[in-house]
């Protein structure tokens, strides 16, 4: 995983805050571009006709209003020193899209490796006005979700359920892992399959023998994946558990963990695109989480 250019969504109130300041962080370790985007929302889908005919007509002054709002913001807020004796203008991008929509857009417009976004754990889930939602549904980059009270992290766990995102997820926590200098934790959950009722008489394995014969298997499929995989000199532990796979991720996961996990799917909503799983993590846990998409195309239709 190579982070060269990062995007993060700026809002005007205080749930973007730790966000943006994780970001910075990120790109001044990785020696990575940054763009800060606010969505002015001129524009979108949701806009009644006779609204967006005003936004319309007054286009030029809102963007100019939108435009000055997020440089006080930033003014105000940036600390980071790579950042701070900076020109806001160098890193700030208003665009007149509502906020998903500018994030996205700006994300397949430079390629970029990573987007960051903010999440409120007292609001519903990863959500500043359904943005969270929409970015993660269909964004083409892995997305960095940081809680308001997000804090350093001193572990990386990584969850991986042996599907074909599994060498993301474990080449995007062993990045982090070297960059911060972090162990890592690899989690493989077994949830047992739901078999259907064999009675005494009919031949054939019994169904526990054939759970039996499953959970070795994955036991040892993750011990070799694993093993072979090139961590370098990081150190390293590997974990099998049995469960509900979120109901056991969450339970592994403390404040001070980065939860590296991946997604199933492409289109629909975000429970649909990141499976059950990962969507109860990223509503329950209580650390920053990196979703990495399994995506047969990086940036589909370009």
């Amino acid at each position: 995983m190579e982070l060269r250019h990062l995007v993060v969504g700026l809002e005007l109130g205080q749930l973007s805050n730790q966000a943006l300041a994780r970001a910075m962080s990120l790109a001044r370790e990785f020696g990575a571009r940054l763009e800060v985007v606010h969505g002015a929302g001129l524009e979108g889908r949701h806009l009644t006709p006779a609204r967006r005919a005003f936004l319309a007509r007054h286009a030029a002054d809102a963007l100019a209003r939108a435009t000055a709002a997020a440089r006080g913001k930033l003014e105000l807020v940036v600390e980071d020193p790579a950042f701070a004796g900076r020109p806001v203008e160098d890193y700030l991008r208003v665009r007149p899209e509502e906020a998903a929509e500018a994030l996205l857009a700006t994300v397949r417009e430079g390629g970029a490796d990573l987007l960051v976004i903010g999440a409120h754990r007292q609001r519903k889930p990863f959500d500043f006005g359904g943005t969270g939602r929409a970015v993660l549904a269909r964004s083409p980059c892995p997305v960095w979700v940081e809680p308001a009270d997000g804090q350093r992290f001193e572990r990386i766990l990584a969850p991986i359920d042996l599907s074909p995102s599994t060498d993301l997820v474990l080449a995007a926590a062993r990045s982090l892992a070297a960059r911060f200098d972090v162990p890592v934790r690899v989690l493989h959950v077994f949830v047992p399959p739901e078999l259907a009722y064999v009675t005494p008489l009919e031949p054939g394995p019994r169904p526990a023998n054939v759970i039996d014969a499953l959970r070795e298997e994955e036991r040892g499929a993750t011990r070799e994946l694993v093993g072979a995989f090139d961590w370098g000199a990081l150190p390293v532990e590997t974990e099998f558990a049995e469960g509900q796979a979120a109901d056991v991720i969450l339970a592994h996961a403390g404040p001070r963990d980065l939860v590296v996990m991946g997604t199933h799917g492409h289109t629909g909503l975000a429970r649909a695109v990141l499976g059950s799983t990962a969507y109860r993590v990223l509503r329950h846990a209580t650390g920053p989480m990196l979703v990495v998409p399994q995506r047969a195309e990086r940036y589909p239709g370009t």
